[in-house]
Formats: structure tokens, sequence, C-alpha cells
């Protein structure tokens, strides 16, 4: 392939027009076309900035052909992004299970009527949370390092499509798990009653299986709101490039999101102090939320850098 068409390649690549390409290089729209059509070559400098940006070789684009080499580069930035959505949602299920243990142990102590149950449901809720712990630190580091080597890495326009069109049914699923477990907690808790052994165990463990289904929902919105913030930076279009709009969305969407979890943690807290008189270890969902909110917020504040 010759220079013009691979320049020509790697902008409809990306779903740039020549002057959404241009405004990138900070040149005219003129001037890409002319690179398009053969009638001239880039300065030194822009060569650089094209090879930089699409993250391929000044050889590849001047004598070679850089099909492959760009569809590594997106399908690297493709694999990274599920690795690192798939950590953070992981730790946010390590903490989910941390505390659906506590409380399943509170309610196995009062059965048994014995303080070593309450000593092991701290033990694995700090085990848990330390292993969250470390998958967020873990995460974060490599995802800043690949973000610091590919500032301007994005998927392949297919795939952002592909992903955009289920998305919708995807939180509708997540939303819907929701809804079906808040049922099932209720009848579970109509049908046994407080005050004696073996309710409060049966209410204990209801409680822990339905904080555990939450947190599995939780990570499943983190995890699909993560690729979904990666697709859509390559589904943008061209007025949302030029005004700024995306950044606009993604606060109210961070403000949004983060409101309706601190809302349900108080919710949550509420109800298991007040109809299984969990007051504690009940708290320990402000910790959740908190933890989720941070991470949600780290994470939309680095897309706005970029």
């Amino acid at each position: 392939m010759s220079v013009s068409e691979n320049i020509q390649y790697l902008r409809k690549q990306r779903g740039f027009t020549q002057e959404e390409f241009a405004d990138e290089l900070g040149v005219s729209r003129q001037a890409v076309s002319k690179w398009e059509t053969g009638e001239a070559y880039p300065d030194t400098d822009k060569i650089i900035a094209i090879c930089d940006y699409f993250g391929v070789t000044a050889d590849e684009l001047l004598r070679g052909s850089v099909v492959g080499a760009g569809r590594n580069v997106q399908e690297n930035a493709t694999g990274q992004i599920r690795r690192f959505s798939l950590f953070i949602a992981g730790g946010i299920l390590l903490v989910a299970i941390g505390v659906a243990l506590c409380v399943l142990f509170k309610g196995i102590q009062a059965y048994f009527n014995s303080k070593t149950y309450e000593v092991c449901a701290v033990a694995l809720l700090l085990g848990f949370t330390a292993a969250a712990a470390f998958l967020f630190i873990y995460a974060g580091i490599k995802q800043e390092n690949y973000k610091k080597a590919h500032p301007d890495a994005l998927a392949d326009r297919s795939s952002a499509e592909r992903f955009m069109k289920r998305f919708p049914a995807v939180i509708a699923s997540l939303a819907t798990g929701v809804i079906l477990l808040v049922v099932a907690l209720v009848l579970v808790h109509t049908l046994f009653e407080a005050g004696t052994p073996s309710g409060e165990l049966a209410r204990s463990a209801a409680t822990a299986a339905f904080l555990l289904g939450a947190g599995v929902c939780a990570a499943g919105l983190v995890l699909t709101g993560i690729r979904h913030e990666f697709y859509g930076r390559q589904a943008k279009t061209e007025e949302e490039r030029r005004s700024g709009e995306p950044r606009k969305k993604f606060a109210k969407m961070k403000d949004g999101i983060c409101g309706a979890i601190m809302l349900t943690a108080t919710a949550v807290y509420l109800l298991v102090g007040f109809v299984w008189h969990l007051w504690h270890p009940g708290w320990i969902v402000f910790v959740v939320g908190g933890i989720l909110c941070a991470v949600l917020s780290a994470l939309f504040d680095g897309f706005k850098k970029d």
C-alpha cells in the first residue's frame, strides 16, 4: 500500500472524516485530502504525529501496510479494557462476598450463640476487602501505564457498534435482576418470623444471598459502564467532538450513578437495621457505596482527561 492509501485506511478505520482528522493533527482539510490523493506528502513532524496517534511505525506507514498493525493496536486496546473492567468488577464482587458472609455468620452466631462465628465473619470481611483492594490497585496501575503508552488507542468501529447495540439489553437485564432479588428477599422475610434462632438464621441467609446477588449486579453494571465509556469514545459523533458534549454527559452520568449508589446504600442500611436489627455490620454498605463511587469517579475523570 502507498502512503496515501495507508493514511486513508487509518482515518476511515478510526471513523474520522477528513475534517475531523485534520483537526486532530492541526492541519487543514485540504492538506489531508492531498495526502490521500497522493498530491502531497505529510511533513516529518506530521508523519511522527500520525504514527503516534494510530500506533504504527514510520516504516509501516511509508513503505508497508498498516492494515495488520492498526488492527493489532485496536485488538490490544480492546483486550486491555476488557481485563481492566474484569479486575474492577471482580474487586467489587469480592467486597460483596465478604459483606454477604459477614451477615450470614451473624445469623449463624445468633443460632448457635457462639462468638467464634463473629470472629470468623470479621476475618472473612477483612480478607475479601484486602483482596479487592489489591485488584483495584493492580488494575489501576496497569490501566494508567497502558494509557500513558497508548493515549489514543481505540477499539475498531465494528466492535464499538456491536457493543452499543447490546448495551441497553444488558442494563435492562441487570436492573431486572435487582428487582427480582428484592422480591425474593421480601418473600423470605415474610415467611420466616424474627425472634427465633431458626427464623433469624433464615433471614440472615436470605439477606446474604440478596447482598451477593446485588454485588453481582453492581459488578456487572460497573463492568458494562467501563466498557461503554471505552466504546463510546469510538462512537462519538462529529458534533460531540467539536462541542465537548461527551464530557458534560460523563459528568452528569457520574453524578447520577454515584447518587443512586448512595441512596441504595442508605435504603439497604435502613432496611437491615429496622427489620433485622443489624445496624452493625449493616454500616458496611456505606463503605461499599463509597468504594464504588470512588472507582466510578476515577474512571470517569480518566476518560474526561482523554
